[in-house]
């Protein structure tokens, strides 16, 4: 795979495009390894082409020539600066530059969006990777704020019925929960002249795909929705139009459960885990019990060692670590466990209210949550994170800004609680 992605040089893909603009851009997404995940999430696989081995000047030169490159530097892509370059670009559509070299100059900064784009995907889709494991993922909702309807069972459990006897039928209507409007967010990014002259390639790269870079920064805000609601900062569940709080210690459920910090004994989850059970659906009135394959066990930085350990496939540890009597149990457990470190949980329940209350660090580093997250909170995804591109010779004032070329890049989205009984939080608030 070295070999490979070695060969392909800012020339190469000056060659492929000449060879053939038509299907250019395909092929260009095809070495850079964008495609689809089993999910449907747009990512990076098996790319033959990475971003940081080439150059925004480079490929300029690949696809204009040194020497147009240099014109285009010092009369823009018209001929002209300025406000005559506006008017000959949009009145005129004439100028220095001929039909050829203006196609040179698309495929040239298309292929940077290519390359930016392909950055960026990779590193968000690795940013949010723990938040698709945590909550179920819906794409492409098209309402806003509508009823999530849930089909209402006639009977429960299912009863007999009498030979000839009309089955019975459920009611749709009777039973939904209340989505979230969805927010949007959304940055622009403008590769300059500055940062195509002195070939700055990494610090565009690292502007999308850096510590700090735009699709970090995107992940952030859905990770802090998330979390949000997760930790019961934001209580917006609505079950058939009545309001409730996502955590609740006496009414219609109670999924709290006080004093029962996380320790490397198993008897604090198994408490978790009681209250879990004895949650009842609010129409049937069954137990609603989610599958053991699919326990979460959400906890702060604080506690995530201890998570990890109790989530072991080789049971639990009893015996202080010095002692004699030291010894590994192995029993089956929750198999099924999955432990997940927020790290910004901190931060967001003492800054936040939760529950009615503002919690200190002491109290926010020792909730953690158990259940199933997936079925309890829903992220809604209007659009993933998309780019657009605007180059010079769409915009003839960004040639009189000397901006080669801006992306702009968006994402909307909410968490809608669906079910707050497949989970439980744990507390130790003094």
């Amino acid at each position: 795979m070295a070999s490979l992605q070695c060969t392909i040089t800012a020339g190469k893909l000056a060659e492929r495009w000449r060879a053939d603009p038509d299907s250019y851009y395909d092929e260009l997404d095809a070495l850079l390894g964008k495609t689809t995940d089993d999910d449907g999430y747009k990512c990076i696989k098996d790319p033959v082409l990475r971003p940081r081995s080439l150059s925004i000047k480079d490929v300029g030169e690949a696809f204009l020539g040194r020497a147009e490159l240099k014109h285009l530097y010092e009369s823009g892509p018209f001929g002209l600066r300025g406000g005559r370059a506006r008017t000959v670009g949009e009145e005129v559509g004439g100028g220095a530059l001929g039909p050829s070299q203006f196609a040179a100059i698309n495929a040239w900064l298309g292929t940077v969006d290519g390359l930016l784009g392909a950055e960026l995907m990779e590193k968000y889709n690795l940013a949010t990777k723990v938040a698709r494991q945590l909550v179920t993922w819906k794409m492409d909702v098209r309402i806003q704020e509508n009823k999530i309807v849930r089909y209402g069972f006639p009977s429960a459990p299912t009863q007999d019925i009498q030979p000839g006897q009309e089955f019975p039928s459920g009611d749709l209507a009777s039973d939904w929960v209340r989505a979230n409007r969805m927010l949007k967010q959304a940055e622009k990014i403008s590769v300059t002249w500055e940062a195509q002259h002195f070939d700055q390639t990494d610090s565009l790269l690292d502007s999308v795909g850096g510590e700090n870079g735009l699709a970090v920064r995107f992940a952030v805000v859905v990770d802090e929705r998330i979390q949000r609601s997760l930790w019961g900062i934001d209580n917006t569940y609505r079950y058939v139009g009545v309001p409730a709080n996502t955590y609740l210690t006496s009414g219609a459920y109670v999924n709290v459960k006080p004093l029962n910090p996380l320790t490397e004994a198993t008897t604090c989850v198994d408490a978790a885990e009681q209250l879990l059970l004895a949650m009842t659906d609010p129409q049937t009135g069954l137990e609603i019990a989610p599958p053991d394959d699919d326990r979460f066990l959400v906890v702060t930085p604080y506690k995530f060692l201890t998570a990890t350990r109790v989530a072991s496939p080789l049971g639990e540890e009893i015996g202080t670590l010095s002692g004699p009597q030291r010894m590994t149990v192995r029993t089956p457990f929750y198999t099924g466990i999955k432990p997940f470190r927020m790290i910004r949980a901190n931060r967001l329940m003492t800054t936040y209210t939760t529950t009615g209350q503002t919690l200190t660090l002491a109290q926010a580093q020792e909730r953690w949550v158990w259940g199933s997250t997936r079925l309890a909170f829903q992220y809604r995804s209007a659009k993933d994170i998309t780019t657009m591109r605007y180059s010079m010779t769409d915009s003839p004032s960004l040639a009189s800004k000397d901006v080669l070329m801006e992306i702009d890049c968006s994402e909307m989205g909410s968490v809608s609680i669906i079910e707050p009984r497949y989970i439980v939080l744990n507390t130790k608030d003094s």
